[in-house]
């Protein structure tokens, strides 16, 4: 197999979506939280319908419906101060991706790792995540790939990697 050579440069956009993405994968492995809100939600809901107090659900879904909006536009403005901060993701970043190991090169310096060091992968519309565990992730911008073969090839090694579906 040919090394696939993968270049891109961070936009902001592009940091945005995959920053969300991982806040969003974080907050999944919470699973309490979720459980406790669900809870919620349910002696909420019930006790509206058994006392027909529908101000007691609307206590509840109220801040609710104020927070995800509020927060949403938090989590824009930090993730837009960190990624102006991050100097090195304004530069080029590029892997070359081979049969027994990654090797990237950016302006912080260069690495390369073996393929054992990933434990698995994810496809996005935008970016491929390459997880080395559950906190460390190295994210591939759809748009660094040269093509299309390229992408499929990349899918397919990873495929071969046995880092797909888990």
């Amino acid at each position: 197999m040919e090394p696939i050579q993968v270049s891109f440069t961070f936009t902001e956009d592009a940091y945005k979506k995959v920053s969300h993405h991982s806040v969003n994968q974080m907050l999944k492995r919470q699973k309490r939280l979720g459980y406790i809100l669900v809870g919620i939600l349910v002696i909420t809901t019930t006790t509206a319908l058994i006392t027909g107090r529908w101000q007691m659900l609307l206590s509840f879904l109220l801040p609710v419906a104020v927070f995800v909006p509020v927060w949403r536009w938090t989590m824009n403005r930090m993730f837009k101060k960190v990624f102006a901060q991050q100097k090195n993701l304004h530069h080029p970043i590029n892997y070359t991706f081979s049969d027994d190991h990654i090797a990237s090169q950016s302006f912080s310096g260069e690495s390369s790792l073996n393929w054992e060091a990933f434990e698995k992968a994810e496809e996005m519309p935008d970016f491929f995540l390459l997880y080395q565990n559950a906190t460390i992730v190295n994210p591939i911008l759809k748009s660094g790939f040269q093509n299309e073969a390229d992408m499929a090839e990349f899918r397919g090694l990873l495929a071969r990697k046995g880092l797909v579906g888990k």
